[in-house]
């Protein structure tokens, strides 16, 4: 397995070494910047992304993969990283975490790429190319609709799980080829329904991660707008607000119930998926998160002890 994703980031050389310099140059400096795109995707399967594991895990699990069915892989999968990494330079273009506006000719020669990946297995007739076309017009208005509730305010937690799924419906292109080549077209609905959850809690944990870095931009997002609740939107001391929700007030309790519902969620459509790599895989993402429910539960333990000890003399 390791052995196929590593032979991505070779992949991926090529195609930019066929670009024009200039634009050679810019991706080159945005992709140093961003290690996890110039090497390798990762050394276990737990720090992979899943959209790179599930097409593989698809295999078939009797007798001997033919090399024609690696090389379908591996093709599938440098597809999947082009289209990936396409809508997210478009994304970095637009947060503007990139000066570099050329970079959206990167992005639309990338697009190009992960087309031809894709085109010697499916006929100009086969459902591949409506799904393709349906996902990343799905993951650009999902992008469109998370922006705006950032600066605006979020609707209900459904429509904003929705919006947040949508925004991953780019990475699903691989497991959709995989599942129509081995004839498993069936098992899609349930793969996705999996993922969408998977994604929500990555982006959900990514956020905590970046509220600082979002707020500085001007933009309050999911984990900001629930740690600070709503009252924070338009006031000066969000994350002032934010760490008092989070260490004070309990909002930290509500944020990881939410991403539990989720992992929930993603147990029983991955029991119902068929594949039990992907039962270990949201297995892994409930300990993740217990851990980080542990770590957040001592801060705010710390912080209440803290502020009614007696102080030292």
């Amino acid at each position: 397995m390791n052995d196929l994703l590593n032979r991505l980031g070779p992949r991926l050389r090529t195609i930019v070494s066929s670009w024009s310099p200039a634009l050679v140059e810019s991706f080159k400096r945005y992709s140093s910047s961003r290690p996890q795109l110039s090497g390798s995707p990762g050394d276990g399967w737990r720090t992979m992304p899943y959209w790179l594991l599930i097409p593989q895990w698809l295999s078939p699990r009797s007798g001997k993969i033919t090399h024609a069915h690696t090389r379908f892989l591996l093709d599938v999968l440098t597809g999947q990283f082009c289209a990936f990494l396409a809508v997210k330079i478009h994304d970095d273009v637009f947060d503007r975490q990139t000066e570099d506006l050329a970079l959206i000719y990167a992005a639309d020669q990338l697009l190009l790429s992960a087309a031809a990946a894709f085109e010697p297995y499916f006929s100009s007739r086969s459902t591949f190319w409506p799904f393709m076309r349906d996902s990343l017009k799905k993951t650009f208005n999902a992008i469109s609709d998370v922006d705006h509730a950032q600066l605006h305010g979020y609707g209900s937690a459904r429509s904003t799980a929705r919006s947040t799924a949508g925004m991953y419906a780019v990475c699903n292109l691989a497991t959709y080829a995989v599942c129509l080549q081995t004839g498993r077209r069936r098992m899609y609905p349930r793969i996705q329904r999996c993922t969408d959850e998977i994604a929500c809690v990555g982006q959900y944990l990514d956020d905590l991660e970046d509220i600082e870095v979002d707020l500085r931009r001007g933009r309050l997002n999911y984990a900001g707008r629930i740690l600070a609740g709503e009252r924070a939107r338009g006031k000066s001391n969000v994350l002032r607000m934010v760490a008092r929700g989070a260490l004070i007030d309990g909002t930290s309790d509500r944020f990881l119930a939410i991403l539990r519902g989720h992992l929930e969620r993603a147990t029983r459509h991955a029991g119902q998926s068929g594949i039990p790599e992907l039962v270990d895989l949201v297995k892994s993402q409930s300990e993740l998160l217990d851990s980080i429910g542990y770590a957040m539960h001592g801060k705010r333990v710390d912080s209440i002890l803290g502020s009614i000890a007696p102080a030292r003399r």
